[in-house]
């Protein structure tokens, strides 16, 4: 028998195997930073809906004639988002994610005093929340 090429043989599997577990490890570690970057990203969502939905509830609860100035971030990691107010919740939309935050029920209307479903919120935009009389929530550009 010729040990040169058994000797051969056995590196070139140990190198494969080598090979192969570096790979692996490269790729699992790759896999955990992706899953941190997307619970930093879910988490300055949920920061950022539940400022604007203590910002709606202290509007609320304040009683009429009460206003307060919200501005949004330009994004959140380099991506866009919208939120989204309706009666009883507000939702952040980006990334094909969607969080929800619930708040104080209210009444949302429009500029012209009318009651509306929904009120949507850009990002990088600055908004005033009114009270109105009778509780009613008007959310417009600032």
């Amino acid at each position: 028998m010729d040990n040169k090429g058994i000797f051969s043989l056995d590196f070139l599997l140990t190198i494969m195997f080598i090979l192969i577990i570096s790979i692996t490890i490269v790729s699992l570690g790759e896999n955990n930073l992706k899953i941190a970057s997307n619970m930093e990203f879910s988490v300055e969502n949920r920061l950022l809906i539940d400022s604007v939905s203590n910002s709606i509830n202290q509007v609320s609860s304040q009683g009429s004639g009460f206003s307060k100035i919200i501005k949004l971030p330009p994004n959140i990691q380099q991506k866009s988002y919208l939120i989204t107010v309706y009666k009883n919740n507000i939702t952040i939309e980006s990334d094909n994610k969607k969080g929800t935050s619930s708040i104080f029920p209210i009444q949302l209307v429009d500029n012209n005093d009318l009651n509306i479903y929904e009120k949507k919120l850009y990002n990088g935009e600055t908004y005033i929340i009114q009270n109105l009389e009778n509780n009613k929530i008007n959310i417009r550009e600032y």
